[in-house]
């Protein structure tokens, strides 16, 4: 919060007090004002702000590395998608919620193409950048003329449209007031706004494929990230339950796309 400050102060959440070895803070109050029952313009401006501050976060990642923020770019992904998809843990095969013994075979059968997937990605000239894994509706609110952005804990460097597909996951729940715009069509135009920052370093062409690549595999970069999270909380905990479920509910995800003849997730 503080470094992004630095240059978006108006962003995020000022900082009243901290404690930077026990890793508290305090934050001054920032209102309530939610997109919730908002115009859908908002939406797209708010996702249009957001990926500003992306863009320039990307210029230089090093105040990030000397933060610790965990490296989840391209690479390192593929490493702990190989590493995940041969622990049966993960899998929970034959479980229920888990993936079906034909499952997992057909994910294995898919891995190649996996890798060519974030191959082609990779070869995309996007910048790694700050990600935000939690970005979504319930974690900012419209402050003055602008949005801020707040809950920044699980923070990493990587691919930073993945920050775009957890908002478009979370677009779904919201109980927006304009009904009369399907669920497609507000996905479409939030991901365009997300995307209009991005145009100085691609055509419109590379930046669809970019974003629908990044799509595709988003079930596999949050069964990743649950994957790496689940030793690390409780296992009897609810939210311990969901981060040891997580990478199967997000294999079988991609498994049912994967499958589809028009993936529902090549949005653009």
């Amino acid at each position: 919060l503080q470094e992004i400050a630095r240059r978006w102060p108006r962003n995020v959440p000022a900082i009243v007090a901290i404690d930077q070895v026990r890793g508290w803070m305090l934050m001054r109050y920032f209102g309530a004002r939610s997109l919730e029952r908002q115009p859908l313009e908002l939406w797209e401006e708010a996702n249009r702000t957001f990926s500003a501050i992306q863009v320039s976060c990307s210029t230089d990642l090093e105040p990030w590395w000397q933060l610790q923020c965990p490296d989840f770019r391209i690479p390192s992904l593929v490493t702990h998608m190989d590493r995940m998809v041969a622990d049966p843990a993960a899998l929970r095969i034959g479980e229920a919620g888990g993936l079906t013994n034909r499952a997992a075979d057909r994910l294995k059968e898919l891995l190649p193409e996996l890798h060519g997937m974030w191959d082609e990605l990779a070869a995309i000239p996007i910048p790694a950048s700050v990600v935000q894994q939690d970005f979504r509706h319930h974690n900012l609110v419209i402050s003055g003329v602008s949005y801020l952005f707040y809950d920044w804990s699980d923070t990493v460097v990587s691919h930073p449209f993945f920050a775009c597909c957890r908002f478009l996951d979370y677009i779904k729940y919201d109980q927006h007031p304009h009904r009369r715009v399907s669920l497609d069509e507000r996905q479409r135009r939030v991901a365009k706004a997300y995307l209009k920052p991005w145009a100085s370093f691609l055509d419109e062409a590379d930046l669809r494929r970019a974003f629908n690549l990044t799509r595709r595999l988003n079930p596999i970069y949050v069964a990743i990230r649950r994957y790496l999270d689940a030793p690390h909380c409780e296992p009897t905990s609810a939210w311990g339950r969901v981060m040891r479920e997580g990478p199967a509910t997000e294999l079988n995800r991609f498994l049912e796309d994967a499958d589809k003849t028009e993936p529902t997730s090549s949005l653009l």
